[in-house]
C-alpha cells in the first residue's frame, strides 16, 4: 500500500509540473493525417492490444502498411525500450501516425507511461501519436502529453483510419451534388434564353434587336465558362478521392468500390454531353433570331418605308406626303409627287 501510495504521489506531482510547463496545451498538438499511408505501432507483441488494433486497422483501412516495433510495456526495462522506440520512428520517420500503448492493468503495470523517459519522447515526437494505455478509466501522463489520447486500443486504430466506406459514401455524395448543380446551372440557362427570346428587343423590328442579339452572345460565352468551371472543380474532388482509394494496391473488397467510381465518371461524361448539346440547341435559336433579323434583311439591299411611326405595308396605307424610307445605314426622307 505504501508503494502504491508512492507511485500515486509521484504521479500527481509529475502532472501538475508538466501542465504548468505547457506539455498538455492543445494549441501546441499535431493534427492526426487524414490518410495515412503507414501506421506505427508500438506495444508487446504478446499482449492483446496489438491483436485489437492490427483487427481493426485490417478491417477498416487495409490499404494502410502497418510499421511494428516490438517493446516490454511494464517492468524495468519497459520505458527505455519504449522511449528509444519512438525515437527510432521519428529518426527514419517511419510511419505517418503512430499509437502507443497496452491493455489495462494497476498502476504499476502502467508506470513505465509515466516514466520521465517515455513523457519526454512522447512530447518531443515529430510523429503525430495517439497514446492507448489500459482502459477507459485508465489515466497516465503519456495520455496527458501525447497528440490524442484513445479510450482503448481499438478506439486508437480508429482514430487513425478513415473507413472506407465512409469514402465511398463521400463520392457518391459528391456525385449527387455534381448531378444536382448541373441540373440547376442548365435549368437557370433555359430560362435566361427563354426570356431574352420572348424580350421586347428580339421582337421589334429595330436596332434593339441587336442589342439582345449581343446579350445572348455573352450569355452563351458566361454559360460555357460556368460549365468548365463547374465540371473541373467537382471532376477534380472525384479524382482525389479516387486518388486517395487507389494509392496502393486494394484489396478485392475495393474492386466494386473502384467499378463504382468509373461508373460516376461515365455518368459524368453524359452529363457533360448533355451540357454540350444544350449549347448547340442555344447557338441555333442565335442563329435562327439572326436570319429573321430587320436589321440582316436590309443589309442585303431591302427597306422598308414608315409613315407617321408606323411601318407602312401597301401603296393604299401610304397617305401622307412625305414618309420615310429606311436603310441598313440609315433614313432618309421622301416625298410622294404622284398628285396624291
Amino acid at each position: 500500500e505504501t508503494g502504491v501510495g508512492a507511485l500515486y504521489e509521484a504521479f500527481s506531482r509529475l502532472k501538475v509540473d508538466l501542465e504548468e510547463r505547457g506539455w498538455f496545451d492543445p494549441a501546441i498538438k499535431q493534427s492526426l493525417p487524414a490518410f495515412p499511408e503507414r501506421i506505427g505501432i508500438i506495444t508487446s507483441p504478446k499482449g492483446a492490444a496489438l491483436h485489437d488494433i492490427a483487427t481493426t486497422l485490417r478491417r477498416r483501412y487495409p490499404q494502410a502498411a502497418i510499421v511494428f516495433a516490438p517493446v516490454l510495456v511494464q517492468g524495468a526495462d519497459a520505458a527505455p525500450q519504449i522511449s528509444r522506440a519512438i525515437q527510432l520512428m521519428n529518426e527514419h520517420a517511419a510511419c505517418d501516425v503512430l499509437i502507443i500503448g497496452r491493455g489495462g492493468g494497476s498502476i504499476e503495470e502502467l508506470w513505465a507511461f509515466n516514466e520521465m523517459s517515455v513523457v519526454t519522447a512522447v512530447f518531443e515526437s515529430r510523429i503525430p501519436i495517439v497514446s492507448a494505455v489500459g482502459h477507459e478509466t485508465d489515466f497516465t501522463i503519456s495520455d496527458f502529453v501525447a497528440d490524442v489520447r484513445a479510450a482503448t486500443p481499438t478506439a486508437a486504430a480508429e482514430l487513425v483510419t478513415p473507413e472506407a466506406e465512409a469514402l465511398t459514401r463521400r463520392v457518391q455524395d459528391v456525385e449527387r451534388r455534381l448531378e444536382r448543380t448541373y441540373a440547376q446551372l442548365l435549368k437557370s440557362k433555359q430560362e435566361q434564353v427563354t426570356r431574352l427570346a420572348a424580350s421586347y428587343g428580339l421582337k421589334s423590328p429595330r436596332v434593339l434587336l441587336g442589342l439582345k442579339q449581343e446579350q445572348l452572345d455573352r450569355a452563351e460565352m458566361s454559360l460555357q465558362k460556368e460549365i468548365k468551371q463547374v465540371v473541373a472543380q467537382h471532376q477534380q474532388q472525384v479524382e482525389r478521392l479516387d486518388t486517395r482509394l487507389m494509392r496502393v494496391p486494394m484489396r478485392d473488397r475495393f474492386v466494386q468500390q473502384r467499378a463504382t467510381i468509373e461508373q460516376s465518371r461515365r455518368r459524368l461524361e453524359i452529363v457533360r454531353r448533355l451540357l454540350q448539346s444544350k449549347q448547340q440547341q442555344v447557338r441555333h435559336v442565335l442563329a435562327r433570331l439572326d436570319s429573321v433579323s430587320p436589321t440582316h434583311v436590309l443589309m442585303r439591299g431591302y427597306t422598308y418605308v414608315e409613315q407617321d411611326g408606323q411601318i407602312v405595308r401597301s401603296a393604299k396605307a401610304l397617305t401622307a406626303s412625305s414618309f420615310d424610307i429606311r436603310f441598313h445605314d440609315g433614313t432618309i426622307r421622301a416625298k410622294r409627287e404622284d398628285g396624291e
